[in-house]
């Protein structure tokens, strides 16, 4: 029996599973960004490099980058999720998010947003160490990857609803998590407000870039959107997971107005049924704009977003 199995299994050419966790150790690294027109990381795959070749371009530099992180010891704790590499000759992220001015901001805006918009918990593990539990392993990565560059995700308390986070200073920050908009799969993103500490609302969103980039506002510029969906378009290429980030500031006005009609219709019974079975157009409450899909904040206001792709790599079993 056990000889006739092996002459199958020696007939195999491919295998196909969309179950990548059984193929892969489950485990995401955060490789590299792209921020406004900025790239910001020099991770790639073996994919990227056997594409390079394809395309005739010069690999030394990839092969020599990807050998030399070989050679390093394996990481521990969180820093297993995020195996950055800064690019200092041209654009260091380490040095432009210490900047003034828009791209300072940007890069901040989206460490924030990383280090605050999931639903990780802390947890000890059999040695003292911190560990990072996570439903997803994409969220692993990203709060990772918001501690080394300055936000240290340092606690959550659930009955108050309050994130802790240490900023690039040393100083602890308590942030409010008023509204979670869970990540479903026909919604494709993850949504939040968060009161900072200074008392201001924040909407905080990530998600695929098919929804994000339909709900850009009309002021936006289109030309640096194309450019982030070109560079989305290579990642994906080498074989890179992306994941776009947006965000921008709420009024309390704002808020309260949507909260509002979001609270009556969580309690009507038709449109409950409705999330249910597919996306969800609320028909109880005030009419919304035309591009809403769901009773979700990111779609009942015109928001101009900052647009944050990041990329991860998942890691095979070895």
């Amino acid at each position: 029996m056990h000889a006739l199995l092996n002459d199958d299994l020696g007939q195999v050419s491919y295998i196909f599973s969309d179950k990548t966790g059984t193929l892969t150790s489950n485990l995401m690294e955060f490789r590299k960004c792209h921020v406004d027109g900025v790239n910001y990381g020099k991770g790639t795959t073996q994919i990227g490099i056997a594409r390079r070749e394809l395309l005739g371009e010069d690999v030394t530099e990839l092969r020599a980058l990807m050998d030399a992180e070989k050679e390093l010891p394996p990481r521990r704790g969180t820093a297993q999720f995020c195996n950055f590499t800064d690019d200092e000759k041209h654009h260091s992220l380490h040095q432009d998010i210490q900047a003034e001015g828009r791209q300072g901001e940007l890069l901040r805006s989206f460490v924030l947003n990383m280090a605050v918009n999931h639903t990780v918990l802390l947890e000890k593990g059999h040695e003292g160490e911190t560990v990072l539990s996570a439903s997803s392993p994409d969220e692993q990565a990203f709060v990772a990857a918001a501690a080394l560059f300055g936000y240290r995700f340092s606690g959550r308390n659930l009955a108050k609803g309050e994130i802790e986070i240490t900023d690039p200073g040393g100083e602890r920050q308590v942030i409010q998590i008023v509204e979670v908009l869970d990540y479903v799969s026909y919604r494709k993103r993850m949504s939040i407000v968060a009161r900072l500490e200074d008392g201001s609302l924040r909407l905080m969103c990530k998600g695929a870039d098919s929804v994000i980039c339909e709900r850009l506002h009309a002021s936006s510029d289109e030309s640096r959107c194309a450019v982030m969906l070109d560079q989305l378009g290579e990642w994906a290429e080498d074989a890179f997971r992306t994941l776009v980030f947006a965000g921008r500031a709420l009024s309390q006005h704002e808020y309260e107005g949507w909260s509002k009609r979001y609270q009556a219709a969580l309690k009507n019974n038709v449109e409950r049924e409705k999330r249910k079975v597919g996306p969800y157009t609320p028909t109880a409450t005030t009419p919304l704009p035309p591009t809403t899909q769901c009773t979700n904040i990111t779609s009942l206001l015109p928001y101009h977003y900052l647009l944050l792709p990041s990329a991860l790599t998942l890691l095979p079993v070895l």
